[in-house]
């Protein structure tokens, strides 16, 4: 390791300790409950925890810093046990552009709307949408458009959503048969028109918002061997995007890549020019996230710890 890249990395420990959370207060969790957490960037936390009966795959960070928890003196008064979704246990969550609201979907195949009130309680509407055939897998909002919001089932369908239509209403896209089987994760790219999706079958497909009514993918990538459980767009360079999958692989992708003639290579034939990198080492690798501030910084979390990445083509 040279010196400067030994700078590079202290700083860079000096940095994250600098951003460790804080928790502020102790949210009562849903019962049965939802096993995420969710930090948003000013350092406060929201902290639900609670049986594992399902993992709550989508948790995000508010990006204006909303400090979503009222102090320790108010940690009882998350919500009331009348205001919480009626029936099924939490399977997804994500949290709206604008702070203060979040999205969440559940095993019984609703998604409902949460609004932050005054005295820093949640407030639950419980006019569920109701459009999916089976648990709701992921939701994702629209980086672009505040009302629009996506979600994916296991039902193998993704669906695009009006916030401002009444539930019954508000579905304005049913995508049915994105995967061959379940669909695990979406996330929405904030440079471009573009969804990403990965599956049960292993596939991670890419779509073009302006063209998905035509139910055609604009790429396919079949490379890991297991379903896929986690994909992030990298909110730094256009098209790059992470996938992590159940074959304990984690993955980097660059759509802008030029195609590289491998045939004369009889080891790589078969590796998609657009794969940067493989990331190796980890057991029951379960999300893979990309840091918002430090440029190509890449965190995955498995059962045996997580690992920070820098790439260097990134």
């Amino acid at each position: 390791m040279t010196t400067d890249d030994a700078t590079k990395t202290l700083n860079l420990t000096a940095f994250l300790a600098e951003q460790r959370p804080r928790t502020v207060g102790k949210a009562v969790a849903p019962k049965p409950g939802l096993n995420t957490e969710v930090i948003s960037p000013d350092g406060s936390r929201l902290d639900l925890t609670g049986p594992h009966r399902c993992l709550g795959r989508g948790g995000r960070a508010s990006p204006e810093g909303q400090n979503w928890l009222a102090g320790p003196q108010q940690q009882d008064t998350y919500r009331s046990a009348d205001d919480e979704p009626r029936g099924g246990s939490k399977a997804s969550l994500n949290v709206f552009l604008a702070p203060g609201r979040l999205a969440t979907g559940d095993c019984r195949r609703n998604i409902h709307l949460w609004k932050l009130v005054e005295g820093g309680t949640w407030q639950v509407d419980q006019r569920a949408f109701k459009k999916h055939e089976d648990s709701v897998e992921d939701i994702r909002w629209s980086k672009s458009e505040q009302s629009v919001f996506f979600s994916c089932s296991s039902d193998r369908s993704i669906k695009i959503w009006d916030a401002r239509a009444k539930p019954d209403n508000a579905c304005m896209f049913d995508l049915q048969n994105a995967h061959d089987s379940d669909v695990n994760v979406i996330d929405v790219s904030n440079t471009q028109q573009l969804l990403i999706s990965g599956g049960d079958d292993g596939a991670v497909k890419i779509w073009d918002l302006r063209t998905i009514k035509e139910a055609n993918p604009v790429a396919v990538f079949k490379y890991h061997q297991g379903p896929i459980n986690s994909v992030e767009w990298c909110p730094h360079e256009r098209g790059v995007f992470a996938a992590s999958s159940e074959d304990d692989v984690v993955t980097l992708w660059d759509l802008t890549a030029d195609a590289i003639n491998f045939t004369e290579h009889e080891n790589l034939k078969n590796v998609p020019p657009q794969l940067l990198f493989i990331h190796l080492g980890q057991r029951e690798v379960k999300e893979v996230h990309w840091h918002p501030s430090c440029e190509g910084v890449l965190f995955s979390t498995a059962i045996n710890g997580f690992n920070i990445a820098k790439t260097i083509s990134v």
